[in-house]
């Protein structure tokens, strides 16, 4: 599922126009000469019991999205149209935001990019599919 989830964002959002890419766990290189870029990835993913019918199981997903930009770009306007992306993404999903945090704006040194990093909790139902 959760391959499935961030190709689905890196999809949708490149459609979109945006320059996005997975999240590397130290540090981002090449970076993106793009002015805005974003890094996506699942940090957690818990499912619970199936339901009696067995064809389903609730799951939550904890999804870690960083928007970066340069230091003179307005980010705002990229901003809302990301996170515009981000909610018709999930809906087309079947997947319902049940908690969002987002950070404070932060300099990354080593990329020379101003981040700011927004968590999601996501609540759906991961379906079982037929065996053919």
């Amino acid at each position: 599922m959760t391959e499935s989830l961030i190709a689905a964002l890196i999809g949708a959002f490149s459609r979109a126009g945006f320059c996005i890419c997975g999240e590397y766990p130290q540090i981002l290189r090449p970076v993106p000469q793009s002015v805005f870029f974003i890094t996506a990835a699942v940090s957690e993913l818990r499912t619970d019991e199936p339901l009696p019918d067995g064809c389903a199981a609730p799951v939550s997903v904890t999804l870690r999205l960083r928007y970066l930009w340069r230091s003179d770009c307005d980010p705002a306007p990229h901003i809302a149209d990301a996170d515009e992306c981000l909610m018709q993404t999930l809906t087309d999903l079947r997947l319902c935001v049940t908690g969002m945090r987002r950070g404070a704006v932060s300099y990354q040194k080593n990329i020379d990019r101003l981040e700011c990093e927004t968590l999601l909790t996501l609540g759906g139902l991961l379906r079982r599919e037929d065996e053919v």
